[in-house]
């Protein structure tokens, strides 16, 4: 049991408990979103954006695919990054 703590995906899935409890805290304090509601959402997403990087590395195996795969992965993510970020921001209106 000790040795599945000391796991490498034992780290990243407590990396990613705490970014989603920051995300919960940070989502429902309505005075940080009401003041700068943008900053505040560009915050929530890039952290839901770097949980999904991390779950791709580690829990699909990415990171030991072949770099086809990875740059793929890697690109697609940045892709649908930037559109959400910019419809988010008011690029698209």
């Amino acid at each position: 049991m000790s040795a599945l703590l000391k796991t490498r995906e034992t780290a990243v899935w407590l990396i990613l408990m705490v970014v989603s409890v920051s995300n919960w805290v940070l989502g429902s304090q309505r005075s940080s979103l009401e003041s700068d509601s943008s900053a505040a959402v560009l915050i929530l997403l890039t952290l839901a954006f770097f949980k999904v990087s991390l779950i791709m590395q580690y829990f699909m195996e990415v990171r030991h695919a072949n770099n086809e795969l990875k740059v793929s992965c890697n690109l697609w993510l940045l892709a649908v990054f930037l559109l959400v970020t910019s419809a988010n921001v008011g690029v698209f209106n």
